[in-house]
């Protein structure tokens, strides 16, 4: 999550680069494992949660690796990951921080902290500029990740990626709205990080700073946005002036 110039938040007085974090989820396995597949009678329904030791351990190395490489929380540099669970209720949320604090030891140089994910949800509105890295089940992620984005102007602005041992998917993290389909209403702002996501992914630096700028720019100016952060430009509108200031970018590079 990251907030841009020209885009108000309902944190009104935070500035451009003030909130920057990364929201990192469990993807295979959480509450959604369960997908459809629990137990439903007429008078009962039962949905498990599924935590394994690779999948929790895996996702918070992930979240620990990516706070390294990162410029830290924007308060003060710090490099942080932070577990958010339910650990104080249900087991499968005590088992997800065990194995955070035992990974957490190969980690000396990034702080680590834990929250509950009711308290988590303040602290994301009042503190968004201490947080660096949150790591979290899948459950917890999907609505913590909706939050966020609402921190930094709203949906249409956070990419997201999936990641694999060996391949990965890049989206917006809203997924599709078909709702809005065909009528030029969505921002293609949020689709545009997740390309930058993948850029770097890719080991394509360069493209995906470019790429990132020119977002910046575009948004920094204030002429050409869609209607959910304020403006009235269409879809196609913002596509076109996107590829346009990146051409001028181009031209003007050393």
């Amino acid at each position: 999550m990251f907030l841009q110039e020209g885009v108000q938040s309902v944190l009104r007085d935070k500035k451009t680069g003030q909130i920057n974090y990364l929201i990192v989820r469990e993807n295979t396995e959480g509450l959604y494992a369960a997908h459809r597949s629990g137990i439903r009678r007429a008078d009962l329904a039962i949905d498990p949660l599924v935590m394994s030791e690779r999948g929790v351990r895996r996702i918070v190395k992930l979240a620990f690796d990516l706070s390294l490489k990162s410029s830290g929380s924007p308060v003060d540099g710090r490099k942080r990951v932070m577990c958010v669970d339910k650990s104080n209720v249900l087991r499968s949320y005590a088992f997800f921080r065990e194995k955070f604090e035992d990974v957490a030891k190969d980690y000396p140089e990034v702080e680590r902290s834990s929250m509950y994910v009711d308290a988590m949800t303040q602290y994301m509105l009042f503190n968004p500029h201490r947080l660096n890295v949150v790591v979290c089940e899948n459950f917890i992620g999907d609505i913590l990740s909706d939050l966020g984005s609402a921190t930094v102007g709203g949906l249409g602005l956070a990419g997201s990626a999936n990641l694999g041992d060996r391949v990965a998917l890049f989206e917006a993290v809203h997924g599709s709205a078909p709702d809005i389909a065909g009528k030029g209403l969505a921002n293609p702002i949020a689709i545009l990080y997740a390309a930058a996501q993948m850029l770097e992914w890719l080991e394509l630096e360069q493209a995906a700073n470019l790429l990132r700028k020119t977002i910046s720019k575009v948004l920094g100016e204030g002429k050409v946005r869609t209607p959910d952060i304020g403006g009235s430009s269409t879809t196609r509108e913002v596509e076109e002036t996107v590829s346009k200031t990146m051409m001028e970018l181009l031209s003007t590079s050393p």
